[in-house]
């Protein structure tokens, strides 16, 4: 057990950002939007209390993080140790899936889609005219939940079934009209159930159940068995660590979270500034200043570096650009689609 401090970036992977140690302590350069960047001690760097604890005494998954650490933080250890070129270790895979699941970059994506898909479902539900369209498309469709659930209440009355199909299909504005006040009631009641408080505890109690089960599930472990490993060398050792610790190309983008849909290019993991872990399904040419970029722009909230640099002031302006796992249009889509709006 790690304590109520937790680490949601593991510090044997910040040290290789270090800025210098003192007293047997290890700093870095903390680079945040819109505040200056500061040197601050590791132990203070990518934590958050009882972060992988889902109730006071419940230190089921952080205890499993914590035994996983040893032999990925040996792993890093002896990757950083390794000379440039192809590697093959076999829990290279295990780590990278470790790492993508593990960060509060990831929780904090989920509870953003969270919120911004309900309030777009309610605003869809406040508008009148809208829902009750969408209601009455429904309660025609036999297939459709909301009619199987008039059909059984009428049923329990002793209506026939026949008949009380018989009695949607020709009197569906009528049924929609006095339901009406039923709607409203019920938006009202869905809408003092659901805050932001108890859908960010659903959110890190789901978060917290993947890790009581497994440190590194197995289906992304699967996709990462796929790639080819080697250490790059970065001359230029200008790369910095990123608060999702990894990064993936793919057909599409960059990403920091990829999904059994997605077509995966290469994966990035910068363990020092001259030295990056890289797993490749296709041909990639790094480029340091273009990866740099992408690292800052695929941060949610913070990257760390292991020196204060002009060019990473400016880059810190550009934290979150691209960071989010999808984007308000892409979930407003996904609401008109589940009311065929």
């Amino acid at each position: 057990m790690s304590g109520k401090r937790q680490h949601f970036i593991p510090q044997f992977l910040q040290q290789g950002f270090k800025s210098h140690t003192q007293n047997g302590e290890i700093y870095t350069w903390v680079y945040r939007k819109d505040s200056d960047p500061f040197n601050s001690n590791l132990i203070n760097v990518g934590v958050q209390k009882y972060f992988y604890t889902e109730k006071e005494g419940d230190t089921k998954a952080d205890d499993l993080i914590t035994d996983a650490e040893n032999p990925f933080s040996d792993l890093v250890q002896s990757l950083r140790d390794h000379p440039f070129g192809k590697i093959e270790t076999s829990i290279i895979p295990q780590l990278v899936a470790h790492l993508e699941i593990r960060t509060r970059h990831l929780r904090q994506n989920f509870l953003r889609i969270g919120d911004i898909f309900f309030n777009e479902v309610f605003s869809f539900l406040n508008d009148e005219e809208a829902f009750l369209k969408y209601a009455k498309k429904e309660l025609k469709d036999e297939n459709s939940q909301l009619h199987k659930d008039a059909v059984k209440e009428f049923k329990k009355n002793g209506f026939p079934e026949s008949l009380v199909k018989k009695l949607i299909r020709e009197n569906t504005d009528g049924l929609i009209n006095e339901l009406r006040p039923y709607f409203s009631l019920a938006v009202d009641q869905m809408q003092n159930q659901v805050n932001k408080e108890d859908l960010e505890k659903e959110i890190k109690n789901s978060h917290i159940n993947i890790f009581k089960q497994t440190v590194a599930p197995e289906v992304r472990v699967s996709f990462y068995k796929k790639l080819e490993y080697s250490l790059i060398e970065i001359e230029e050792a200008n790369l910095i660590q990123g608060d999702s610790a990894i990064l993936f190309k793919t057909s599409e983008s960059y990403k920091t979270f990829v999904d059994k849909t997605d077509k995966i290019h290469v994966m990035l993991l910068p363990l020092t500034p001259n030295k990056l872990l890289l797993g490749k399904a296709a041909d990639f040419k790094v480029n340091p200043n273009q990866l740099v970029e992408k690292i800052a722009k695929n941060s949610l909230e913070y990257f760390i570096a292991s020196e204060e640099r002009s060019d990473l002031k400016i880059l810190q302006q550009q934290i979150g650009e691209e960071a989010h796992i999808l984007t308000r249009t892409e979930i407003e889509n996904v609401v008109r689609e589940t009311f065929s709006i």
